[in-house]
């Protein structure tokens, strides 16, 4: 009789242990909340375009979004494409960047420039000293930094507006989630959303925990692209281990939108859906690659769609 009490405690811990390793059902956004995302996308889109396109807004995607073009800059090589205006459709003040042009050898080089790097002191004041980001996706930022901040600062003059959202893809996703940290830090009192598709991993936990608290992040990923995964986890040994910033939307092969659990990269979502760096480093021959429950990296939906829109000019 006096083991009775004790059975019924690990019985206890018995079913909470198997009620938390059953899967989440997690929550899918419904078709008004893809649909708001459209313009977003084709904002983003619209940063590959030639920028003399872009100045003059008469790209076929401008077309579609009526825009008050404050500043743009850049050349889509050494200096990724950005553009700041008033969307008349949204009434909200947007920052745009483009992500990685195959093309152009400097676009490339950028990514592939991983080792960790502080954060410019003249850019992000507040930041922690241990905040890090990727080499080439800080120094893309900074290369358009000032200019943006002034045209933004310019935009929220004339537009009455504390508010600013930021979007990008790829590359230009990942100097938006930079760049959200930099208008936070340089703009007292300005409200930072940041729209970011098929974004890789920026910076180190230090770093995301310093974005994710200044601005609202959304990272939406597209079924099996493999971007989001890169870099690895484990490329780097802690503290400066990559890891993602914000609130994840995983686009599933079934075409739902799902909400993943803010700031963690959960097993339901990108993270569990594809294979991953880390799961790669065990695999033993090309016959487990291939049997493996996992989805292998698929590069062609790195574009899209996002609620139908694909991410190019």
């Amino acid at each position: 009789m006096h083991f009775a009490p004790l059975f019924a405690l690990f019985a206890q811990l018995a079913a909470v242990v198997f009620v938390e390793a059953l899967p989440v059902t997690l929550p899918e956004l419904k078709a008004a909340d893809i649909l708001a995302l459209k313009p977003y996308a084709r904002l983003a889109a619209i940063t590959y375009c030639p920028i003399n396109q872009i100045k003059q807004w008469t790209c076929a995607k401008c077309k579609d979004e009526p825009f008050d073009l404050i500043a743009s800059g850049g050349n889509g090589a050494t200096v990724q494409n950005w553009f700041v205006g008033w969307d008349k459709s949204l009434k909200k003040l947007i920052v745009a960047y483009e992500g990685t042009v195959p093309t152009a050898p400097a676009s490339v080089i950028t990514d592939l420039k991983f080792t960790p790097k502080p954060l410019r002191r003249d850019l992000f004041p507040d930041a922690p000293a241990d905040a890090m980001t990727h080499n080439g996706f800080g120094d893309a930022h900074a290369a358009s930094a000032k200019d943006v901040l002034r045209a933004v600062k310019a935009g929220m003059g004339k537009y009455k507006t504390k508010s600013v959202t930021v979007v990008g893809h790829s590359l230009g996703a990942g100097i938006a989630i930079i760049e959200s940290g930099q208008l936070a830090a340089q703009i007292p009192g300005a409200k930072i959303e940041t729209i970011a598709f098929s974004s890789p991993r920026v910076g180190n936990p230090a770093f995301a925990k310093y974005v994710s608290s200044r601005a609202k992040i959304t990272r939406i990923n597209n079924m099996s692209d493999p971007v989001p995964e890169l870099p690895g986890r484990t490329l780097l040994k802690s503290p400066n281990n990559f890891v993602h910033a914000g609130q994840e939307i995983h686009v599933t092969s079934e075409g739902k939108y799902v909400k993943c659990p803010t700031e963690s990269e959960n097993p339901q979502c990108t993270n569990g859906y594809l294979i991953t760096m880390t799961d790669l480093e065990s695999l033993k021959s090309f016959q487990e690659l291939f049997a493996h429950p996992k989805k292998l990296w698929n590069p062609l939906q790195h574009q899209g769609p996002f609620a139908d829109i694909s991410i190019f000019c």
